[in-house]
């Protein structure tokens, strides 16, 4: 969605407008689209909150590329990602957020569409950290917020991934086009009550 609430911005959907055709999430500050649009977390922040506005689920994305994680920057870079959303946020932003379920998806660059996925282990350091920042903001929403894994998801290896204490779900891709492949990754997640961790 458009971090305007209207305009002509070629590329860019009004949150309102999303909403009015009957959506109920949009996914904010995927990795590609900060590759390939060029998008910055200042103005996710800004679509975080129209999507808010309009009565909208956001699905807030963060993770590192793979120099990034290499050099050892990994949690730096996301732990500057979530405070870019959190640091905007005042009580009625929050109240928003709380009511409408907000979801972050912790989503390494270098495992999308790679077919190489975060161990199980470093997924779940970097989603306890999101929930640990979350909780600085408040505390009881920290228990309760959806922090949902994506980047090469498979029926494979999401059951290690599910069993993980703060993965609470996953953003799929690649696997969510392949039907068979995407009802066997939702067994995976009904056995492990995903949706009802929290």
């Amino acid at each position: 969605v458009s971090q305007f609430e209207d305009g002509a911005y070629t590329g860019s959907i009004s949150a309102f407008m999303v909403a009015e055709f009957g959506c109920t999430y949009t996914i904010i500050g995927h990795s590609e689209r900060r590759a390939l649009s060029s998008e910055k977390f200042d103005s996710a922040s800004n679509r975080f909150m129209q999507a808010l506005n309009a009565g909208l689920t956001p699905i807030f994305c963060v993770g590192e590329k793979e120099d990034e994680r290499e050099n050892g920057y990994a949690k730096a870079v996301v732990e500057s990602q979530v405070r870019s959303v959190l640091g905007a946020l005042d009580e009625e932003i929050l109240e928003k957020m709380y009511s409408q379920k907000t979801v972050f998806a912790y989503e390494p660059a270098w495992a999308i569409g790679t077919g190489i996925h975060a161990q199980p282990e470093t997924a779940e350091e970097m989603h306890q950290m999101i929930r640990a920042l979350i909780a600085e903001k408040n505390p009881n929403y920290a228990k309760q917020v959806k922090i949902i894994y994506g980047g090469s998801l498979t029926p494979e290896n999401s059951e290690s991934l599910f069993s993980m204490e703060n993965i609470d779900g996953g953003l799929v891709g690649r696997c969510s086009i392949d039907p068979q492949s995407f009802i066997k990754l939702c067994h995976v997640a009904n056995q492990l009550n995903c949706g009802e961790k929290r």
